[in-house]
């Protein structure tokens, strides 16, 4: 199952929003207004996607600090291809790619990070 949610100025993804779509294979939400920041107490919003093979999240236009909670790729066990690409991030930080030990690629073309 992929889900394209790109170009849809989406600006926030509750922690439940993709619950009911376990075996969702790929995730493009480019070209929307993502932030990702940290919210405590809240699920990170991909986690209850055990089977997510792609996530595209490039071109963000976010309207605060671009910057990857710590935990926002827990429970990608599956994820090969993570697109990051055109993105402008204040903070930048390996620290919410650690559990994504089956990853094969990564994708940080034309980042800007400051």
């Amino acid at each position: 199952v992929n889900l394209y949610l790109d170009r849809n100025w989406l600006s926030f993804i509750s922690a439940g929003m993709f619950e009911e779509l376990q075996s969702l294979q790929v995730l493009d939400l480019a070209n929307n207004k993502l932030s990702f920041h940290e919210r405590p107490a809240l699920l990170p919003p991909f986690a209850k996607l055990p089977k997510l093979r792609m996530l595209k999240l490039t071109s963000q236009e976010s309207s605060g600090p671009m910057t990857l909670r710590h935990d926002l790729f827990r429970g990608l066990r599956q994820l090969k291809t993570l697109d990051l690409s055109d993105n402008k991030f204040t903070t930048f930080n390996t620290l919410p790619f650690q559990p994504l030990g089956g990853l094969e690629v990564l994708q940080l073309s034309n980042i800007y990070h400051g």
